[in-house]
């Protein structure tokens, strides 16, 4: 169990580092699309790489507002509901490392979004 337990992490971790890749890739190169629609169905794999590069942005922007925000000290907080001390600095890290991660898919997407527009006006 413990040895089915570390291939899964190992797995994860390899999730977490190659999507971000693939998907900057994707945004430079193209997105796969079954049709020019906007509106056509998400493949599962392709939402799988975006979720994981999700993930892999929110935990390296978090950590770094983390080490931004030394100057609030850690014995500020409040426990939850199982009686464990929150930090105030890491719940303000999370939530900003969260949005950060949406404005990179943001401009990843609006990047994209402006290089199909300027191919259509290329090849027409």
């Amino acid at each position: 169990m413990k040895t089915a337990l570390q291939i899964l992490a190992v797995l994860m971790y390899i999730w977490c580092a190659v999507s971000p890749l693939v998907f900057i890739a994707w945004a430079v190169f193209g997105f796969p699309r079954s049709s020019n629609d906007a509106f056509s169905p998400v493949k599962p794999w392709v939402m799988a790489v975006g979720m994981g590069t999700l993930l892999c942005f929110v935990v390296v922007i978090s950590s770094g507002v983390n080490e931004w925000l030394i100057f609030i000290p850690e014995s500020w907080g409040s426990t939850d509901d199982y009686g464990e001390f929150v930090s105030a600095r890491r719940g303000i890290s999370s939530i900003v490392g969260f949005a950060g991660a949406l404005g990179v898919f943001y401009l990843l997407g609006c990047y994209a979004t402006q290089r199909d527009s300027e191919r259509k006006r290329k090849t027409s």
